[in-house]
């Protein structure tokens, strides 16, 4: 059975709640709705904050974060929508990935200027240097999930 949601603009980012129940897009405009996922039905207002396209989403228990052309990523509460902090900048071109670690103390973003940043969740804080090297990130790459399958004998980046 196929199911389409229609939106009023383009979207260039989704992740589903952990529960299945929701739907997270964000959109070309900056927006993000949430909405049912058995229904479509926007479940808030749009999300406000970025400047630009919507690049990545990601989804953890108690957040979700979100990266932007905009190069900033912004850390939501997933219970009621409202933004914790300030945005997170330190990326000098467009966020093309996001990704929140198992334990949700860690976001991992990824950019257009070939550099993946660790930062804590919790603080904003970044932990220790740009991980360097990897050409220009264009597309949409887990990040996370690739640090989530390293065998954790020993700690790999920062604590984690």
């Amino acid at each position: 059975m196929e199911k389409i949601i229609s939106t009023d603009s383009p979207v260039y980012a989704v992740a589903v709640s952990l529960d299945g129940s929701c739907i997270i897009c964000g959109s070309d405009h900056g927006k993000i709705r949430i909405r049912e996922m058995e229904t479509g039905e926007a479940l808030c207002t749009p999300l406000l904050g970025h400047t630009g396209r919507i690049c990545s989403i990601a989804v953890s228990h108690r957040h979700f974060v979100s990266g932007s052309a905009d190069k900033t990523i912004w850390t939501w509460n997933a219970d009621t929508g409202e933004t914790l902090g300030i945005p997170l900048e330190g990326h000098v071109d467009d966020l093309t990935s996001v990704s929140i670690l198992p334990k949700g103390n860690r976001i991992v973003s990824g950019s257009g200027d070939g550099t993946i940043r660790v930062w804590d969740i919790e603080t904003g804080e970044v932990l220790g240097a740009p991980l360097k090297g990897h050409g220009s990130l264009r597309h949409n790459v887990p990040v996370g999930i690739a640090l989530c399958h390293v065998p954790m004998t020993r700690p790999f980046v920062y604590g984690i």
